[in-house]
């Protein structure tokens, strides 16, 4: 296993066991039910690859048994709000970060949930630094990008920029949109 992996499921044990702990005051027998971990987004991407990971040890190492589960859909906010409606019993945990945990209620109208009543942290699995890459070789007759300035002036010209990222409301977006606010047109990347 990759060095990266292994210290993200430590500290998911780690996180879990603590919470493993606090509940076995209230029930001596938990988990006696498979744990839930909700995933915001699509399969094959970082947060659903974390959560897989999670799960597995979950049930490699606490012989917990973990099941991840898909549910996409409105910038991750579906899953999120899901989590908030769940009983608060420690058998549904959600896969959230920034996008949908920060910055979802403030950008969308009735998200479902308030982040700071609506849940209790565990553990930081893992950092996601945000890039901005350009393709190396651009077709004949674009320029090629190779820095920021290149970027912002090719965000000037007729035909602006197109700007990939995971989706409305993403980092990746509001990044873009604060930094090249000319002429850019957001698409959001297929998984």
């Amino acid at each position: 296993m990759l060095p990266c992996i292994s210290r993200i499921a430590g500290a998911a044990l780690v996180g879990l066991s603590v919470l493993a702990s606090c509940n076995a005051n209230a029930q001596s027998d938990y988990p006696n039910k498979p744990i839930r971990l909700l995933i915001p987004f699509t399969p094959g991407g970082g947060t659903d690859f974390v959560s897989r990971v999670v799960a597995t040890k979950l049930s490699e190492t606490l012989k917990w048994q973990g099941v991840a589960e898909n549910k996409p859909g409105a910038s991750g906010n579906l899953a999120i709000a899901e989590a908030a409606r769940s009983a608060p019993d420690g058998y549904t945990i959600v896969m959230g970060q920034s996008d949908n945990m920060m910055l979802g209620p403030y950008l969308f109208a009735n998200v479902g949930y308030d982040t700071v009543q609506s849940f209790v942290p565990i553990v930081q699995l893992s950092e996601a630094p945000l890039a901005i890459v350009s393709n190396a070789a651009p077709p004949a007759g674009q320029n090629k990008i190779g820095n920021v300035s290149d970027m912002v002036t090719k965000g000037k010209t007729p035909a602006g920029l197109a700007w990939a990222t995971a989706g409305n409301g993403s980092v990746g977006h509001l990044y873009g949109c604060c930094r090249c606010p000319t002429r850019v047109r957001h698409r959001v990347s297929p998984t």
